[in-house]
């Protein structure tokens, strides 16, 4: 609503723009999705966009008069590994060709050509009189590569298999199939898990052999029990002999099969249908055809005729036999078969030779000249030339409501346009024979958006003044025209009701009377209302400036002004309204251990919300652990991850560790007797290090029995000690057995002997123990980030570990307590048993140490022992399993 009171109908996202119908009165949303026979629809949505647009169409390449479509006979079997190096057959049909991805550069990688000359004869060899005619090369047909990098070629003479092991080299294994099996090879695919497919056209069948390329039978027999008394060796029924090879292994496809394809829990296989003129795929698991086979086709394309397929995720692309395009669809199965729907988008194949179309690494791939390139979707979009739609009936709640404008957030292209018409009625049945009434070209505006302080991105706000829309009840055509290359696309419609006359408001009545002239100057000064109402929406609605969640994203930076504050540009819009609206929060935890939390959680964390001001996270779920020293003063820092600390462990003795109740006497007579044990004369036990040849003995006796190292006591922190402990000066001196009076604590003096009376032991040993200590440990803290973490800047740039620290250094300087200070370092393996508390320190999941999470080494930027050496090959956790020989018993 404007500050005139008018209010607006409005048409935004799939569901509001379904309500609508086409031209035939068909509801737009059973259009689109496919209940309603007939035509095909003139408009679309764009889902991805979440906007109205032409209907796309499938850009067809035409074909030339010299071209030369590609034959069958011009497959080869091709495949990539998954470093990019690519294998395929020889033009000859007797060469296996490889295509480096170093250089690029296409040698030959079967039969393997030796560089060295043979070696000379020497006079007297016997060999035969002439020599035997050369063995003629293998003819190959169909390969693929192996999940498990095996490279699979199929065999014509001898029927078979050959198999290259990518991993570990040397010549290939040799993989003959039974005599009494007609074997055929011509198409071959990887299979998930290992393994391949193996597509017999001239009988019709596909074999599938697993990752040991053993074969799978087609349909697995169950266990049979033997009959009741039958007689069987004590040490139970002997090995039964492997299985013969035979037909029923394989599965039985189509006649006219040309291509197979794994595929969800089977295998596709491209029928190629020539003689109807049409191709088609069908599915096959376990052993048997799942529903129908699928009519490669599609009303705007019209029927297909493929040369080839492959499956990429749920897209399936169908090589076109005509050679200069292929077509994707998206792939869906059921119970009934495969179902396929037409993309829009166009794969052009430029000067595809036939060889094949593939799916490696997961996109398609298909030879161009001497090598292979990816199949890649080209912008030539292509949309029929225009559409309409009928708008929902609007109510405009009152009887002769004057509708006042009509707004279009859309986005023009060059020669597309928008018309509009419109029809009004009192009467909701009357518009169904009311007739269109055509309305002005609508126009961009020059402000934008009429809703104040609205962004709306690449759109323009496109409006019009209805000429003559009175009546309660209004409907809208909407026609959108294109040049067949590019469309109108539009995201939501707005009209606006009723009209604010200033007619009927600011002038007198004598200009109303005349219909004509009233209706003109009604209309003249509701552009006038036009731009002084966009003034005044803006003037009201000047408090979402003013709001962090409701202020347009180029004044967030001046509304942080108001704090001072700059705001981080590495920041999204939502970090920042989040940061704004809890500054006040956020800046009274400043100058805290808290405040450096929130800092870091907000720079750091991938996800942030209001709950960042009120939770506090344990050290095992926070991104950056923050560890005060004074609170590990009995543990090693290397327990929380900081394997740089430079404190010793502590050594925890065996025996009864002396307490101070039981006196000084027990101590001395403890130290007496461990000096007498390591040959060295007995004496008293000092409180500090004696420097002579019993420091290393006192230093270890002190960890075992007393569980500190002691030292002489700066006289300042010994008498706040004492003055927080006894009322006054003269307690401290009695209750330490000091024979003066003192007049302040300042002439209390350390001790320099161990002392004697019970509470002057005491108050040693907790000063000691605790107090120096923690001393020694306040006001310092360790921020200790991950390894290794992975932050992007602004830009998407992907920050390394010396930037990282350089930006936490940043935060903590800015918000932490003025009197401390820090060092920022990372940690990993913070998880190890015995030295963590599960829940607290650490979670008993991943740790930082998974391969995944460890960065390539990098000379002169990372740490030994904190990254890896190795290359790819390190992640391959294949176990490598020769190839087994196929069972050769001839089959009955």
């Amino acid at each position: 609503m404007d500050v005139n009171g008018t209010r607006f109908k409005l048409l935004l996202d799939q569901p509001d723009w379904s309500a609508a119908t086409d031209e035939q009165g068909q509801l737009l949303g059973r259009v689109w999705a496919g209940g309603v026979p007939g035509p095909d629809p003139t408009l679309a949505w764009d889902k991805e966009r979440h906007e109205l647009t032409l209907r796309k169409q499938v850009f067809e390449f035409p074909a030339g008069l010299l071209d030369r479509p590609p034959q069958l006979l011009d497959r080869r079997g091709a495949g990539a590994d998954v470093y990019g190096n690519w294998y395929w057959i020889g033009p000859d049909a007797r060469t296996i060709l490889v295509e480096s991805v170093g250089d690029g550069s296409t040698t030959q990688f079967w039969p393997g050509r030796g560089d060295c000359a043979p070696p000379a004869e020497r006079l007297g060899t016997f060999r035969p009189a002439e020599p035997a005619p050369p063995r003629p090369a293998s003819q190959y047909v169909g390969a693929a590569v192996t999940e498990d990098h095996f490279l699979v070629v199929g065999t014509l003479d001898p029927p078979g298999l050959i198999v290259f092991d990518l991993l570990g080299g040397g010549p290939p294994s040799q993989l003959p199939w039974p005599a009494a099996v007609d074997f055929r090879p011509f198409d071959i695919a990887r299979r998930p898990g290992g393994g391949v497919f193996v597509l017999d056209a001239e009988h019709g069948i596909v074999w599938e052999l697993d990752r040991t390329f053993r074969i799978v039978p087609a349909e697995q027999p169950g266990p049979s029990s033997p009959p009741g008394g039958s007689f069987e060796p004590v040490e139970g029924p002997a090995e039964s002999p492997p299985p013969r090879v035979s037909t029923v292994d394989a599965t039985a496809v189509g006649a006219d099969a040309i291509a197979v394809e794994a595929g969800f829990d089977g295998f596709l296989v491209l029928e190629r249908g020539a003689s109807a003129g049409r191709s088609s795929v069908a599915y096959y698991a376990a052993g048997s055809q799942v529903g129908a086979a699928m009519p490669v086709k599609d009303t705007a394309i019209g029927d297909v005729v493929g040369h080839d397929l492959a499956l990429v995720g749920d897209t399936l692309f169908v090589a076109d036999s005509a050679g200069n395009q292929a077509f994707a669809f998206t792939l869906e199965l059921d119970g009934t078969g495969p179902h396929l729907t037409l993309a829009t988008s166009y794969y052009p194949m430029r000067l595809f030779g036939g060889k094949g179309l593939v799916a490696a690494n997961g996109q398609p791939w298909y030879d161009f000249g001497e090598g292979w390139i990816p199949l890649v979707a080209q912008r030539r979009s292509r949309y029929v030339e225009s559409g309409a739609l009928v708008t929902p009936v609007f109510d405009g709640a009152e009887p002769g409501c004057v509708w006042h404008r009509l707004a279009l957030d859309a986005i023009l292209p060059p020669d597309t346009s928008l018309s509009v018409s419109s029809k009004a009625s009192d009467e909701a049945d009357a518009l169904a024979i009311a007739a269109w009434n055509p309305e002005p070209a609508p126009l961009a505006r020059r402000t934008g958006v009429e809703v104040p302080f609205v962004d709306l991105g690449p759109y323009k706000t496109y409006e019009l003044l209805f000429q003559r829309a009175q009546g309660r009840y209004l409907q809208v055509k909407l026609e959108l025209r294109g040049d067949g290359r590019s469309s109108p696309r539009v995201r939501a419609l707005r009209a606006w009701f009723p009209r604010f006359s200033y007619l009927e408001h600011y002038l007198p009545g004598v200009y109303r009377e005349d219909p004509v002239s009233t209706s003109f100057l009604d209309r003249y000064l509701a552009n006038i209302e036009g731009m002084s109402t966009a003034i005044e929406d803006r003037i009201a609605a000047a408090q979402v400036l003013l709001h962090p969640q409701t202020v347009p994203p180029e004044w967030l930076d001046w509304l942080a002004s108001w704090f001072d504050l700059a705001l981080d540009p590495m920041w999204d819009d939502s970090r920042r309204r989040l940061f704004l609206a809890n500054a006040m929060r956020f800046f009274a935890a400043r100058g805290t251990m808290r405040g450096v939390e929130i800092a870091l959680r907000f720079a750091l964390d991938a996800c942030v919300d209001a709950g960042v001001y009120d939770d506090t996270r344990p050290p095992a779920l926070a991104t950056a652990r923050i560890v005060e020293s004074f609170r590990t003063r009995k543990t090693p820092g290397v327990v929380f991850g900081d394997p740089t600390d430079l404190e010793p462990l502590r050594v925890v003795s065996t025996t009864a560790r002396w307490q101070p109740a039981q006196g000084a006497e027990v101590l001395d007579a403890g130290y007496a007797a461990y000096l007498d044990s390591v040959g060295l004369p007995a004496r008293s036990y000092p409180i500090a290090d004696p420097g002579d040849e019993t420091s290393d003995a006192w230093r270890t006796f002190s960890l075992a029995a007393v569980g500190f190292v002691p030292q002489l006591a700066e006289a300042e922190p010994w008498q706040a000690f004492l003055s927080r402990r006894y009322p006054n000066a003269v307690a401290a001196a009695t209750a330490h057995g000091l024979p003066i009076s003192p007049a302040g604590f300042d002439e209390l003096e350390p001790p320099v002997t161990l002392p004697t009376g019970a509470a002057a032991v005491l108050d040693w040993y907790q000063f000691e123990s605790v107090v120096l200590p923690m001393k020694r440990k306040a006001h310092r803290f360790t921020v200790l980030l991950p390894w290794p973490m992975r932050i992007a800047d602004s830009s998407g740039h992907q920050l390394d570990h010396v930037q990282l620290r350089d930006l936490a250094k940043r935060i903590a300087d800015v918000q932490k307590p003025a009197h401390t200070t820090y060092d920022v370092k990372f940690f990993w393996a913070a998880f190890r048993v015995g030295e963590a508390r599960l829940g607290d320190d650490t979670l008993l999941a991943s740790g930082s140490r998974v391969p995944e999470l460890v960065e390539p080494a990098v000379l002169g930027r990372d740490y030994v022992g904190t990254t890896t050496l190795a290359g790819p090959l390190a992640d391959d956790e294949i176990r490598r399993i020769a190839p087994s020989q196929p069972d050769t018993q001839e089959a009955p």
